[in-house]
C-alpha cells in the first residue's frame, strides 16, 4: 500500500497543466521500514533524483565562495525538474525549534508552487529559476512532534503523509525475515526491478512528463464526494488548538480545505493513470483515503480511525477507547475530550447508565462515506 501511494504521487507528474508540486512523506518509527519502499525507485535517473542532505537553501544556492557558473552546477532545483525528489531522512526538518521549522515550511511554500525560485544575496545578487519547475517530493521521517504539526500550516498543505505501521515482531515473522530464502537486499533488488520496469513502460506509453492534459481526466460523482469528504476530515482532524486565557473553550485554527482536496485529487489521478484509466472512480480514491487518515498528529490518528471505522457505528465508550489505543483511563478520557474539542465527535455520558460511563458519538457530517472502502493500511 505504501508503494502504491508513492507510485500514485509520482504519477501526478504525467498530468499536464498542473502547477503545484505533490509532496508525500512516509512517517514511522526507526526500523518500521519507512524507507524500504523508497529504495525501489532509486536508480531510475530519468524519473527520480535522490538527495539525503536536502535543505530549502540547496534548491537555489548563494555560496559566497563559488562563482555564478559553479552555483548553477550545484543548484538542486534544475536537477529535479520534472522528476521526483527522494529524501530518506527529513527528521531535521521537523525536530528543530519553532523558528527553524517555521522558516523551513515558509521556504517550501514557494518551492512547492512549481514555478521555480529566485533569491537575493549580498554576494551574488538576484539569481534563480522561473518557469515550469514542477517536481514531486517523496520523503521519510520519524513521527513529527506536536510543534511541527502546529507549523505545517505554513506550507499550505504542500505535504501529505503516510503512516507506516511497525513491522510485526511475532516469532514466526522474525524467523522468516532472518532465515528466509532471500535476504533483505535480494528482496529489495527484486522489487526495484519490477517497479522500475513498470514505470519505464508507463512513462514510455504515455509520453513522459505532462503528457496527459488535465482536462482529459474526469471524476465520477462518487469519487468527487469522497475527495470532498476527505478534505474536510483532514481540515478538522489537523486543526491547531490554541488555549486562550479568559476563555473556557480553546480556539481552533483550520486550514483551507481546497488545497488539501486538490492534492488528494492529484494523487487519485495518478492512481487512475497507473491503470491506464482517465476516469477516476471511487476505487482509485482509496489511496487518497489512506493518505488522509495519516495526515494528522499521531495522538489523534488512532482514535480518529477507530471512530470512523463503520464497524463500530461511529460510537465508542471509554473502555473501548482504552483497549483500542492501549492507554490508561485518564489518557483515554483526554483523547475523547480532544475529539470533542476538534468538533469531530460529541463527548458525553451514557443516559441512565448509573456509572457515568463516558461515550464518543461521531458527528453525522464525518460518518465514513458508504461508497468509499474503509482502509488505512
Amino acid at each position: 500500500n505504501l508503494t502504491e501511494a508513492i507510485l500514485s504521487t509520482h504519477a501526478t507528474l504525467l498530468v499536464g497543466g498542473v502547477q503545484n508540486c505533490a509532496g508525500l512523506i512516509t512517517v514511522g518509527q526507526s526500523g518500521a521500514g519507512k524507507t524500504t519502499a523508497l529504495k525501489f525507485f532509486e536508480g531510475l535517473r530519468e524519473q527520480f533524483y535522490r538527495s539525503d542532505e536536502v535543505t530549502p537553501a540547496s534548491f537555489v544556492t548563494h555560496d559566497a565562495s563559488l562563482s555564478k557558473d559553479q552555483l548553477e552546477e550545484v543548484d538542486l532545483l534544475p536537477r529535479i525538474k520534472h522528476k521526483s525528489l527522494i529524501c530518506h531522512d527529513m527528521e531535521t526538518w521537523f525536530s528543530g525549534d519553532k523558528q527553524s521549522i517555521r522558516t523551513t515550511m515558509s521556504r517550501m511554500t514557494h518551492l512547492m508552487d512549481g514555478e521555480g525560485l529566485t533569491r537575493d544575496s549580498g554576494s551574488h545578487g538576484n539569481r534563480g529559476y522561473e518557469g515550469d519547475f514542477r517536481y514531486s517530493f517523496l520523503g521519510a521521517s520519524t513521527p513529527l512532534k506536536p510543534r511541527a504539526w502546529d507549523f505545517m500550516g505554513n506550507a499550505g498543505y504542500r505535504f501529505v503523509f503516510y503512516h507506516k505501521e511497525p513491522r510485526p515482531d511475532d516469532q514466526e515473522t522474525l524467523k522468516k525475515n532472518l532465515f528466509g530464502e532471500s535476504s533483505y537486499e535480494q528482496k529489495v533488488a527484486e522489487c526495484r526491478k519490477k517497479v522500475q520496469s513498470y514505470l519505464h513502460r508507463l512513462w514510455n506509453d504515455y509520453g513522459g512528463y505532462g503528457s496527459i492534459p488535465d482536462d482529459e481526466i474526469t471524476f465520477s460523482e462518487d469519487s468527487n464526494r469522497a475527495i470532498t469528504y476527505l478534505a474536510k476530515l483532514v481540515k478538522f482532524s489537523r486543526a491547531t488548538i490554541t488555549e486562550q486565557s479568559g476563555r473556557q473553550t480553546p480556539s481552533l485554527s483550520h486550514e483551507d480545505p481546497h488545497r488539501i482536496g486538490a492534492l488528494l485529487r492529484e494523487i487519485a489521478k495518478g492512481r487512475a493513470l497507473m491503470d491506464r484509466e482517465r476516469l477516476v472512480t471511487v476505487d482509485k480514491v482509496v489511496v487518497s483515503a489512506r493518505v488522509a487518515l495519516s495526515t494528522m498528529p499521531s495522538k489523534r490518528r488512532s482514535l480518529v480511525r477507530a471512530l470512523l471505522n463503520p464497524r463500530d457505528g461511529g460510537q465508542l465508550v471509554r473502555n473501548e477507547v482504552q483497549d483500542s489505543l492501549g492507554v490508561s483511563k485518564p489518557t483515554a478520557l483526554d483523547r475523547m475530550e480532544l475529539m470533542d474539542t476538534l468538533e469531530l465527535a460529541k463527548y458525553t455520558e451514557i443516559d441512565n447508565d448509573g456509572r457515568e460511563t463516558k461515550k464518543l458519538i461521531l458527528e453525522d457530517e464525518f460518518q465514513w462515506p458508504e461508497v468509499l472502502p474503509f482502509a488505512y493500511r
